[in-house]
């Protein structure tokens, strides 16, 4: 899933999400781009 003009997210790789961020481990982290924050929350909330 695309959460950023520059990345593109396998969504079971994720370990946690936090308001602006997606982190993978703990020194690995991407943002979340404006423009596609509320898909990918929408989203999110739909799976839980």
């Amino acid at each position: 899933m695309r959460v950023h003009r520059s990345y593109i997210v396998t969504l079971c790789k994720i370990a946690e999400i936090s308001r602006l961020r997606i982190i993978f481990d703990r020194n690995t982290y991407i943002p979340v781009g404006e423009s596609y924050k509320e898909r990918f929350t929408e989203y999110i909330e739909k799976l839980m």
